[in-house]
């Protein structure tokens, strides 16, 4: 399972999350959220282990304090399943169309989200 994990602080680091994870079992997998630029962590990440093992963490560990700030965990796949949710309902169940009025179409071009821009 993947675990989600946000407001971490900026200091810590990859190998100190695996021993906090660890100590609920065999972490597959750690990564940190960087910039692109400067390295700095942007405070959050992601741990995969087991799935028992990652609820245990997740029940374990969440709101704990790690370097002064108290981590939030959530498994991933909810996580992504509650942002697809919410961008459902931003868009108004239209699948991104804008331009579209209640009316149809009325003949004019729709536009599509996600386009080229600027003359592509």
């Amino acid at each position: 399972m993947k675990i989600s994990v946000g407001n971490l602080s900026q200091t810590v680091k990859e190998d100190e999350l695996k021993k906090l994870f660890s100590s609920y079992g065999e972490v597959s997998a750690v990564h940190i959220k960087r910039d692109k630029k400067t390295n700095v962590s942007l405070g959050y990440g992601s741990v995969e282990m087991a799935d028992k093992d990652a609820e245990k963490a997740i029940k374990g560990l969440n709101d704990k304090d790690v370097d002064g700030k108290k981590i939030v965990l959530i498994d991933a796949e909810k996580l992504q399943a509650q942002n697809q949710e919410k961008n459902w309902d931003k868009s108004g169940g239209t699948g991104k169309i804008h331009g579209q009025k209640s009316g149809g179409f009325s003949g004019s071009t729709v536009r599509r989200s996600g386009g080229g821009g600027r003359g592509k």
